[in-house]
This record gives structure tokens, sequence and C-alpha cells, in this order.
């Protein structure tokens, strides 16, 4: 029935249980998986030019990244059940 999963990723800890219901499920069904992080889109609040603290540049760094971080549990927990596994990061677009 299932032969691939996609599991979205921020996380959270509601994203940790959807990514080992996932693994299970793939496990279970001989599915593969792929998680997914989507990386917010950049905005800057201030009150004057001075007050901005981070770059667009940092932003993009740091936000990378927590993605990294965030899809690693994708990978551990798809390897130690033995399932295949790929991972994508996406920028957040507007429609």
């Amino acid at each position: 029935m299932f032969k691939h999963l996609l599991v979205p990723t921020d996380g959270s800890a509601l994203s940790d249980a959807a990514i080992q219901m996932a693994v299970t499920l793939a496990t279970e069904r001989g599915a593969k998986v792929t998680g997914l992080h989507v990386i917010p889109e950049f905005h800057v609040l201030a009150y004057g030019t001075e007050m901005i603290a981070d770059t667009e540049d940092q932003f993009i760094q740091i936000t990378r990244q927590h993605a990294d971080k965030y899809l690693l549990v994708v990978t551990k927990a798809a390897t130690q059940a033995g399932v295949e596994c790929d991972t994508v990061t996406r920028n957040h677009a507007h429609p």
C-alpha cells in the first residue's frame, strides 16, 4: 500500500513522534522515508536599522544548521530501523 512516506519536521516533539510512527510504518510495509524541512522566510522586525541584529546571511546559516539537525533525527531513526531514507530542505516560498 505505502511505498514512500514524506515526513515533514520542524524539530518539535510532535515531529519526532511523527518520524517514529512513519519509520515504524515504513518498516512494516517495506517503504522508504523522505524527511522534509522547510526553512522559514527571512523577516526583519525593528524600530530602526540600528536594531537589526541578524543579517539575512546569518539567518540562512542558522536555519540551515537547524534543518540539518532536524533531518538528522529522521536519518538516524530510519537507519536504525533499516529503512531507506532521503532528506530534503526547501526554502519557504510565497504562492
